[in-house]
């Protein structure tokens, strides 16, 4: 999950998109271990896919009319 982090500060899509199957398999697995609960998991899952979509081309354009909305 850092290296994803990493490549979101970096405002890398392409790379943060590849490392964010890899982070939601770390998270599932863990889970499965009895590591962390599934509600977390599936927090965290949320919240990095939210910042990794943002960062895709022609999110930027969608970010401020849902920004609006509110």
């Amino acid at each position: 999950m850092l290296q994803v982090g990493e490549a979101i500060r970096e405002g890398d899509y392409s790379v943060a998109s590849a490392l964010l199957n890899k982070a939601f398999a770390v998270l599932d697995k863990n889970v499965k271990r009895g590591i962390i609960h599934k509600n977390t998991a599936a927090r965290k899952k949320s919240q990095l896919h939210l910042k990794v979509k943002a960062l895709e081309p022609g999110a930027a354009a969608a970010a401020p009319a849902a920004a609006a909305t509110e």
